[in-house]
């Protein structure tokens, strides 16, 4: 049999064989898929362009080489003069990638294809001109002369812009191309596949438990956001997503918008780790504060004064900061919380943040995203925010089951406490001083059975009692018992109530079973009767509740294996019939609805003392 912590451990190990069977399938099918994905090696054919280059009409010509470097951020404007090295036949297809430019073509002196100059300046929720283009052919061969004229569009141009439009020239359908693209870049579809689907799962997964009302795990919306928004994010490269959608406006609408939303999701779901209310408050002024951003900057592109390239470097190089100052927040806190997922959390943030600004400096630098680093970052964050929520929600469940577990043996205990009172020597012996009363005072048989409809009433009330009720409920409850009684006992019994304050609430049927034992085991097997004396008062421990009696007692030591309270004495197994197992349901009750103990101190031959402590609330 495993123990509990065994079983969490084994639970963890499954939920871990789970997901890592699910990557290797996963990366294997798309690995598979992309193999078998082929073409005939003639269906997309590499152009290159022979001749030479030149920035004006008026500069001198250069020879144009494979190792030409033209910086397009020095260049606003290159001239290409040539030929192509193979025919173009008529109606076949030329594959133009175009990244940041405008493109004129000129044919023998004829203008044959042209981009970017329809709708005036390529701005940003218009198309960044990161797109491939189709020209189909009219027939090109290589002896005709061709004249190619680019200009550099960004405000902040790529300065390998010339050269990548030279680099990607083919011959070929669009399909070809998107198979050839989507080879090459199988590897980040797989990793951008993965996160996207674990940050889906833990959606959906928490979605499920909340509908279930079962405990989740705080922030799992933000960080499922974050996953997604990042996996589409670092999924969009145009080098392939523009041959499968034609709508450059959407395209680049969802890539701007990942960006900036990764970064509000992240500052959301790791303010859910701190503690420190100022810090919290923080936090929420930096989630505003980016939020304002967001839409300021879609406001200035949409007036088309400021570069987007330029302004997405300045915003996402602040949030880094604010990153960096949230984290900065959750390191004080965990040295006064601690945590254990706080220290992961820390970790993983710390890992994602730094390859996130290694990809902002080369970008800033190049002009273009390596992807595969922040992806890298983003795939270990996911890891562990993954292993953090699922470890975190399984917790909760155990919590919960412990606290339903709890609430059933409460349950149990007051159903026990209640039958307990239901005694038939009790009940009986009531009825039969009743029907005395009956014969000879029926104004104070009257009231005895008021009296006893009461009590009962009360036992009832206490099997779907869950809160807490005032001392002066639980001391009418012990009045009416005390009163039957002395139905029975007669001067026998002697009830004191010494009672100092009432403001205070404890767990129904607290104080009457221990009258009870207190009457039943204490003064009932106590020849010439004896007192029960209830006792309340308050002092620096709390609000304190005392029940003695001079009867017959008990032994009591100092140690031994059934505990009333923390540190407190213990009943010996030879306690004269006294139920441990009622005195121990109070002592739970107490302990869980409201903090309190329970203490007993007792001596044969002297009596018994319990006292029961309410913490001052």
């Amino acid at each position: 049999m495993l123990n509990g912590k065994q079983a969490k451990q084994k639970n963890m190990y499954i939920i871990y064989a789970a997901l890592c069977a699910f990557t290797l399938l996963f990366w294997a099918f798309m690995t598979h898929t992309a193999r078998h994905w082929e073409q005939p090696e003639e269906a997309l054919i590499p152009v290159h362009f022979e001749g030479t280059w030149q920035t004006t009409a008026d500069t001198e010509p250069v020879k144009l080489t494979e190792d030409t470097s033209i910086n397009a951020g020095q260049m606003p404007k290159l001239w290409l003069k040539g030929r192509f090295d193979r025919d173009i036949p008529q109606g076949s297809e030329l594959m133009l990638y175009l990244y940041q430019v405008r493109l004129q073509m000129y044919q023998n002196g004829e203008l044959i294809y042209q981009h970017g100059y329809e709708n005036g300046p390529i701005r940003l929720l218009q198309s960044q001109g990161k797109v491939w283009e189709k020209l189909v052919s009219g027939g090109i061969s290589k002896e005709d002369e061709i004249e190619i004229r680019l200009e550099s569009t960004g405000r902040t141009p790529y300065s390998s812009a010339y050269r990548m439009f030279l680099d990607n020239l083919f011959q070929g359908s669009g399909e070809a191309l998107l198979r050839q693209q989507v080879r090459e870049n199988i590897g980040k579809i797989i990793l951008c596949g993965l996160v996207f689907l674990i940050g889906l799962v833990v959606l959906l997964v928490m979605a499920a438990f909340r509908f279930m009302k079962l405990p989740v795990a705080d922030g799992y919306v933000s960080c499922s956001l974050l996953l997604m928004s990042g996996a589409v994010c670092t999924f969009i490269d145009y080098k392939y997503v523009t041959l499968i959608f034609q709508n450059t406006f959407l395209i680049n609408l969802a890539d701007t918008l990942t960006q900036l939303f990764i970064c509000e999701f992240l500052l959301i779901y790791l303010k859910t780790y701190l503690h420190t209310g100022r810090y919290v408050n923080m936090v929420n002024r930096f989630i505003y504060a980016w939020s304002g951003m967001i839409i300021l900057y879609y406001v200035l592109q949409g007036m088309d004064a400021v570069a987007g390239t330029g302004l997405e470097i300045t915003m996402i190089g602040l949030v880094i900061i604010l990153i960096l100052l949230e984290i900065l927040f959750i390191v004080r806190d965990y040295h006064i919380y601690g945590g254990k997922r706080t220290r992961y959390v820390f970790g993983s943030g710390i890992i994602l943040a730094g390859m996130a600004i290694m990809e902002i400096i080369h970008y800033a630098v190049t002009g273009i995203y390596w992807i595969y680093v922040f992806q890298i970052g983003l795939i270990i964050f996911a890891a562990v925010q993954f292993a953090v929520l699922m470890g975190y929600t399984r917790e909760r469940l155990m919590q919960a089951k412990e606290a339903s577990e709890i609430e059933n043996e409460l349950i149990q205990g007051r159903i026990a406490t209640m039958i307990s009172q239901i005694q038939p020597h009790f009940l009986y012996n009531t009825i039969a001083a009743i029907q005395e009363l009956c014969l000879t005072d029926a104004g104070k048989a009257n009231k005895a059975l008021n009296r006893l409809g009461r009590f009962f009433r009360n036992n009832i009330d206490s099997l779907t009692a869950t809160e807490v009720v005032p001392f002066h409920q639980e001391l009418e409850h012990v009045r009416n018992y005390t009163y039957l009684q002395k139905l029975r006992f007669g001067d026998g019994l002697q009830v004191v109530y010494d009672i100092k304050t009432e403001e205070f609430a404890l767990p129904l049927l607290s104080v009457q079973p221990l009258v009870e034992n207190a009457i039943r085991h204490g003064i009932g097997n106590k020849e010439d009767g004896g007192t029960v004396t209830i006792r309340t008062w308050e002092d620096e421990a709390g609000n304190q509740v005392e029940v003695m009696d001079d009867g017959v007692g008990f032994p009591v030591k100092k140690s031994g294996d059934w505990r009333i309270g923390e540190g407190q004495n213990t009943l010996t197994d030879s306690g004269r019939g006294v139920p441990q197992a009622g005195l121990e349901n109070i002592r739970k009750r107490l302990l869980e609805q409201c903090g309190g103990g329970l203490s007993v101190e007792s001596e044969p031959g002297k009596g018994t003392r319990v006292r029961i402590t309410i913490p001052r609330q």
